[in-house]
C-alpha cells in the first residue's frame, strides 16, 4: 500500500503558518519522506498570490505568511474576499483534483486528506467533484478523510454536502462553543453506511480544533484523529494523555463562565457556553467530548469505574490519575454529590445526516477526601490482603483444586 497525503488548510492558513495542526502535520510528513501535497486555504498568502499571479510560479518562492505581509496592495482584494466569504474555493478544488491525479500517477493507492475549517469544506467539495466527473480512480484508490471543524462561512460556499459512497473512512471533529457569526458547521450527509465514520463534538472554539488556540484540547484532538486515521505522527503516551485530560478538567474556562475580553484579543474564537448549574450547587464538571472521555477511561481504570458506577472507585493509591480525578470531583461536589455534564457519541441518522446528541447530566456520589496517610494505610491493606491470598493459595487453602490432586 502506497499512501499519499493531501492537506488543505483553513482560511488564511498555508504552509507558512506555524501553530495550526494541519501545518504541523504537513511539515512532519514531508520531513518523514511521505508523499505530500499541501494547499493553502482561502484568504491565505499562497492563494492570494496564485489567484493574482497565476502565470508567475516564482511569486510563490519564499512568500511570507499573511500576518507578516503588512498591506500587500496587489493581493489585498484576494486576501479580503477569501477571508470574508471564501472566494477561490473552486480554484482550491481544482488544485486538489490535480494533486490527486499526480498522486495516482506516482502509484499512490491510498489517499489521506487532512483538512480544517473552509479547507475541510473544500475537501468535501473535492470528493463531490470527483464523483461528478465519474473519475476513473474512484473504485481503485482508497480515500480516508479527516475533516476538522468544517465551516462554510456566511455566503457563497455550500452549507450542506454529501460524503460520497466510495469514501472508505472519515474522521469528523467539530467544536461546540464557537459563537462568531458565520461559523455554523457544515451539514454533512453520509451517502452509504459502507463509509466508516467517527464523529465527535468537543468543548471549545474553532481555534481549539484547528490548533491555533493552544492548550491541552488541541493536543488531545490531534492525538485522537492521528490514531484513528493511522497517520504516522508521534502519539501521546497514556500517562501524557491522562495528564492533559485532567489539565483540561482543571481549566478555569471550563469550571466557570468565560471572560469575553479574554477571548477577544486572540482572534481564534469567541466562546459561548450555556451554564445550567444554579446556586448553591457549584458549576457542574464538563467532560471535554465523548471521544476524549472514552480514551481517558481506556487509559485509567479508576476514571472508567468512577464514571461507569457513578461513585468514586479507587485503585488504592496505585492510579495517581484516578486520585487526581477524585480531587477534581471534590472541588465540584456539593453534599457529597458532583454533577457531571457529558454527551453520547455522535451518530448518523437513518437519513445519513451526521448528528450530535444533546448533553445530559449525571451525578458522581460518595466522593471521599482521601488524605495521604489514609492512602498509605489503604495501600498497605491492599498489599497485605494480596500477600495473604497468595500465601493461602500456595499452601492449598481455598481456591480451586490443583490439577493432579485427585479431587
Amino acid at each position: 500500500m502506497t499512501v499519499g497525503y493531501l492537506i488543505i488548510h483553513g482560511t488564511s492558513q498555508d504552509s507558512a503558518s506555524k501553530k495550526e495542526t494541519t501545518v504541523q502535520l504537513e511539515d512532519h510528513l514531508r520531513q518523514s519522506g511521505e508523499i505530500v501535497f499541501g494547499i493553502g486555504g482561502p484568504g491565505s498568502s499562497e492563494q492570494a498570490i496564485k489567484l493574482t499571479d497565476k502565470h508567475n510560479i516564482y511569486a510563490l518562492e519564499g512568500y511570507t505568511p499573511i500576518h507578516e505581509m503588512g498591506l500587500p496592495l496587489d493581493y489585498a482584494m484576494k486576501l479580503a474576499s477569501g477571508v470574508t466569504h471564501g472566494s477561490g474555493m473552486s480554484d482550491i478544488v481544482e488544485e486538489a483534483v490535480e494533486a490527486i491525479n499526480q498522486m495516482v500517477s506516482l502509484g499512490v493507492t491510498t489517499i489521506r486528506i487532512i483538512s480544517f475549517s473552509r479547507g475541510a469544506v473544500a475537501a468535501t467539495m473535492t470528493l463531490n467533484e470527483l464523483n461528478r466527473l465519474g473519475h476513473r480512480i474512484l473504485h481503485t484508490v482508497k480515500f480516508e478523510v479527516t475533516l476538522l471543524d468544517p465551516v462554510p462561512g456566511p455566503i457563497l460556499v455550500p452549507k450542506t454536502l454529501k460524503i460520497p459512497h466510495w469514501v472508505d473512512k472519515v474522521f469528523l471533529q467539530v467544536s461546540e462553543h464557537e459563537s462568531r457569526f458565520g461559523f455554523r458547521h457544515l451539514n454533512l450527509i453520509r451517502e452509504s453506511s459502507s463509509t466508516q465514520l467517527l464523529a465527535d463534538l468537543s468543548i471549545g472554539v474553532h481555534g481549539h480544533v484547528g490548533g491555533s488556540q493552544e492548550g491541552p484540547l488541541p493536543r488531545l484532538i490531534k492525538d485522537n484523529f492521528v490514531n484513528y486515521m493511522d497517520i504516522p505522527y508521534p502519539r501521546l503516551a497514556p500517562d501524557e494523555y491522562l495528564g492533559l485530560f485532567l489539565d483540561l478538567l482543571e481549566d478555569d474556562e471550563i469550571a466557570k463562565p468565560p471572560r469575553f475580553l479574554r477571548s477577544l484579543p486572540s482572534g481564534q474564537g469567541m466562546i459561548s457556553r450555556n451554564f445550567e448549574s444554579l446556586p448553591p450547587e457549584p458549576q457542574a464538571l464538563t467532560m471535554p467530548s465523548s471521544l476524549i472521555t472514552q480514551q481517558a477511561k481506556l487509559y485509567s481504570p479508576s476514571i472508567r469505574k468512577t464514571l461507569e458506577f457513578s461513585s468514586f472507585q479507587s485503585d488504592y493509591g496505585f492510579d495517581r490519575h484516578g486520585d487526581r480525578f477524585n480531587n477534581i470531583l471534590q472541588r465540584h461536589s456539593y453534599w457529597g454529590r458532583t454533577p457531571i455534564i457529558s454527551r453520547p457519541s455522535s451518530i448518523v441518522a437513518p437519513t445519513g445526516v451526521v448528528t450530535h446528541p444533546p448533553q445530559f447530566r449525571s451525578t458522581i456520589t460518595r466522593v471521599p477526601n482521601v488524605g495521604g496517610k489514609a492512602k498509605a494505610v489503604i495501600a498497605l491493606m491492599g498489599i497485605g490482603a494480596a500477600a495473604g491470598s497468595y500465601i493461602a493459595n500456595k499452601k492449598g487453602f481455598g481456591g480451586p483444586p490443583q490439577s493432579g490432586s485427585g479431587q
